[in-house]
């Protein structure tokens, strides 16, 4: 019993061992295949790597042949071109042969007509000659003797020439007209001088109305400053009907002065106005002022614009302090009247 145990137990492990060998025999030959496979793979994507170098290689010499197809057609494109030019000289030049012999029979013609009609002048040129001769010699005899002749008629008086137009000297503005600058599609009427320059003090102008004292305008920021009726273009807009689209402009000009202590002379900049032609006319401390001339402001000066009744008084930072607090320029209207009129004037 316990010998056929023993076989027993041998049997069943001889047969493990078979199993054993059998399952390592299926994963070599798994592993094979499977190694197989990867070869297989390795070679397909080494195919598909010819077929897509094959494909840019071809697709290369087909960018190619197309270059030289189109390099081909632009060589033709260029022969036609030569083709067209040398016919088309080809005409311009007949044409031109044509036309000068067109011209050559038309001088010709002229200068036969002109000289037939030349010479039918010259002949009733002689042919008048001859009568008058003639007339003249029968008047001689029918009015006595040889001699004798009636007075030559006198020619009539002639009218006096109109008198010499005196040259005049002042602006005609036609200088301003080709200078002129545009802004916002609307043509100005004077542009900036050479010495434009920013003030260095903080000028503002004190807006009266009667006794109504208005919000100031501060005069500082940029080197000028128009008035008008335009809105488009104004600077400082000017809504009375007496006012022109254009009205004035406030310009500072940067300019050589002399010291006051005898020292050596210095820039400053100055304020000026100038009227722009305007129908109503721009005051200063009452006195209508020239237009087309810059004409320099002083410290409490006062502006007004056509028959608008505001009064634009111009101050600086430093004149504040001294002006009188209760003083409105239309009370001052009389002292500021008999002023003497300014003397730099400049000529635009």
């Amino acid at each position: 019993m316990h010998a056929f145990s023993k076989d027993r137990d041998h049997d069943r492990d001889t047969e493990r061992d078979r199993e054993r060998e059998k399952e390592r025999a299926r994963a070599k030959e798994k592993e094979r295949e499977h190694e197989k496979e990867k070869e297989k793979e390795k070679e397909r994507q080494k195919e598909k790597d010819k077929r897509d170098s094959e494909r840019a290689r071809d697709k290369e010499k087909e960018k190619e042949r197309e270059r030289e197809r189109e390099k081909e057609r632009e060589r033709e494109r260029d022969r036609e071109r030569k083709r067209d030019r040398s016919e088309h000289e080809r005409d311009r030049e007949d044409r031109d042969k044509g036309r000068d012999k067109d011209r050559e029979h038309t001088s010709s013609d002229a200068a036969r007509s002109s000289d037939a009609a030349r010479n039918a002048i010259l002949d009733r040129i002689r042919e008048e000659k001859r009568n008058a001769t003639e007339d003249s010699r029968d008047e001689a005899m029918q009015s006595g003797p040889v001699g004798a002749t009636s007075p030559p008629e006198e020619f009539p008086e002639r009218g006096k020439l109109p008198p010499k137009e005196k040259p005049d000297f002042k602006p005609s503005g036609k200088l301003q007209e080709d200078s002129a600058v545009s802004f916002r599609g609307r043509k100005l009427m004077w542009t900036e001088p050479r010495d434009s320059a920013l003030p260095t003090k903080k000028w503002r102008f004190y807006i009266f109305k009667g006794n109504e004292e208005l919000e100031p305008l501060q005069v500082y920021r940029q080197p000028c400053y128009l008035f008008g009726r335009d809105r488009g273009v104004a600077d400082i807009p000017i809504d009375h009907p007496s006012a022109s689209k254009q009205h004035a402009v406030l310009q500072f000009r940067q300019i050589v002065t002399e010291s006051d202590d005898g020292g050596p002379p210095h820039k400053a900049v100055r304020p000026y106005v100038m009227d722009l032609n305007s129908t109503n006319k721009t005051y200063l401390n009452g006195q209508p002022i020239e237009p087309r001339f810059y004409i320099e402001l002083k410290e409490r000066d006062v502006l007004r614009f056509g028959f608008s009744t505001r009064d634009f008084v111009l101050l600086h930072e430093n004149s504040l302090d001294s002006l009188a607090p209760a003083t409105s320029p239309s009370e001052n209207k009389d002292d500021e009247a008999g002023d003497e009129a300014k003397d730099d004037s400049v000529l635009v």
